[in-house]
Formats: C-alpha cells, structure tokens, sequence
C-alpha cells in the first residue's frame, strides 16, 4: 500500500478469509481503516456464503492429477504417493490442511451415494481409515467418475462476513452457481451445492437436502 504522500492508486484488497487461517475479528476492518486514515483507497470484496462446493480431486497435487483420470487413480493405489498427498503442507483447502475433517460433507458421489451428507470425520470412522485415505479411496471407487466426487466445506465465518458487508464499500462477489433442479443454468442463493446427481444442498435453514438422481 502506498501513503498518501505517493498520490496511491485504489487498492483492491480480497477479504474472503478462511476462518481456519487468520479470523482476528474486526481487526481486518480495522487494519482497512487505518490505510484509509493513512490516505490509501481501499476497497474490498467478500463471498457470502460461509460453505464451499468443489470437487474433492482438485486437492491432489498438480502432479498427481496430471495424465488425465485413471493415471491420477493409478497413483493413488500407490502407498508412496498417498502418503506424499497426505504431507503436502499446502494442499488447495486449508481446511485440509488442518484436518477439520468434520467441517467437510460429502456433497455428490455415484458409487459412493450412501455417504452423500456425511462428514469425512464420520466417513473415515465408518471405514476404520485416515479421513485422507478415505477421500483416495473414494476417489479410486467412483473410477472414471471421480470427477465428480464433490464435497463441501465449512470454510468461512458467517460472523465476519456480515461484519465486512456492513462496510459502504465491500463488494459481493461469489465463483460459484447451483443448478436447479429442472437443470436450467440458473443461480439458487443459499445452496452450497449443485441440485442434481444425488447432491445434497444447505438451505438458508442450514439443513442438508438430499438431491436424487445420479448419472
């Protein structure tokens, strides 16, 4: 950031912060303020919704997903390279990396539908393994499906949220869109996942609503 001494451009400064990293309250609002007391133009933006969707796959490494799907499934039946993906230190979700595996559902599964809705705290109790080894294992049973083996993950604070969005010049922003139930590409606010393919969606209510239909 630069004083105001230094003619400053905008400041463009994304606070969608991962609850599980750096939550210190207000004081990111107040460290905002004390640029702008400084003279800088700040302006900010926040993801509104405290869950997030994506596939489970995406926390592999780059490596390890490279050559398509069955290669990244082939390595995955290798002890060496599980236990590598188990010791990445900066895997996608930080979540992950700091194992709140009961803040982490399983969203959307074909070979794997009966566990859609549970947590991989409980998934990898049920199956008596690492909740990692578990979320491989998966992967590996939904085979060339495993794509599309989706989670979600408690990954904000709904808390800090509303603190940031209370500001006059926090922007709302969100990467994310559900598709409704009749399959039109359209948004549904308050789902934290898709509506089809045996998915399980939170309402506004916070209750997990289970999607049927797989395939």
């Amino acid at each position: 950031m630069t004083g105001a001494a230094g003619a400053p451009d905008p400041v463009h400064v994304l606070l969608g912060v991962l609850r599980h990293v750096v939550i210190q309250d207000v004081r990111d609002l107040g460290d905002i303020e004390a640029a702008r007391r400084h003279g800088v133009d700040v302006a900010f933006d926040v993801i509104p919704h405290d869950w997030n969707n994506t596939g489970v796959i995406s926390i592999l490494p780059k490596w390890v997903r490279e050559g398509g799907t069955q290669a990244t499934l082939d390595r995955l039946k290798q002890p060496q390279v599980r236990q590598q993906v188990k010791d990445n230190p900066a895997p996608m979700l930080l979540i992950v990396r700091d194992r709140l595996w009961h803040e982490i559902v399983l969203l959307n599964a074909c070979a794997n539908r009966a566990s859609i809705g549970m947590t991989f705290a409980e998934i990898g109790r049920a199956r008596g393994v690492d909740p990692y080894d578990a979320l491989m294992d998966m992967l590996i049973e939904e085979g060339e499906d495993a794509p599309r083996l989706m989670w979600a993950t408690h990954s904000f604070d709904e808390a800090q949220i509303e603190t940031f969005m209370r500001d006059d010049t926090c922007a709302v922003i969100s990467d994310t869109a559900a598709l409704a139930p009749d399959d039109a590409s359209q948004t549904q606010p308050g789902r934290a996942g898709r509506d089809r393919s045996g998915s399980v969606g939170m309402d506004r209510d916070r209750t997990w609503t289970r999607h049927e239909g797989c395939g």
